[in-house]
């Protein structure tokens, strides 16, 4: 059998939740080119996913957000990425491969539109509890002098 060792996803967040864009997109890949040299010709090192991400240049942001950065939170894949994911693997493991890879989510499609009207509504209840928060905060405050 062959084991395909595959790079993992770029991280397009930083520091988020504690993960470190230079391990997980850099230092880890090297880890596994190691390994998979080390190990002999049965073990191959594939930066296939790496690359469909965008590689080290992020590019690939419908990748990881989806509606123009307001969903997805720079760690895990959308749905699309998750495509892109398939994609480069049966591509990578295989001559035959047959996976059909979709284009790009457009940032004015229905769907995407309903998303962003969802978000925009999240964000006004959030902005309305919040603002109603410091009211109370800032009146019970005011109560104890």
């Amino acid at each position: 059998p062959q084991v395909y060792l595959f790079a993992p996803i770029p991280l397009f967040a930083d520091g988020k939740n504690g993960h470190m864009q230079s391990v997980i997109s850099f230092v880890l890949p090297r880890i596994l080119q190691d390994v998979a040299v080390e190990s002999g010709p049965r073990v191959t090192y594939v930066d296939a996913v790496f690359n469909a991400f965008g590689g080290a240049d992020l590019t690939c942001r419908d990748c990881m957000y989806s509606c123009i950065g307001l969903g997805g939170d720079g760690i895990h894949p959308t749905d699309y990425g998750h495509e892109q994911i398939a994609a480069a693997v049966c591509s990578s493991t295989t001559d035959t491969c047959r996976c059909p890879v979709d284009s790009a989510p457009f940032i004015v499609s229905g769907e995407c539109m309903s998303q962003l009207l969802a978000h925009w509504r999240i964000l006004l209840v959030v902005g309305v509890v919040t603002i109603y928060c410091c009211f109370v905060f800032l009146w019970c405050r005011h109560q104890r002098l």
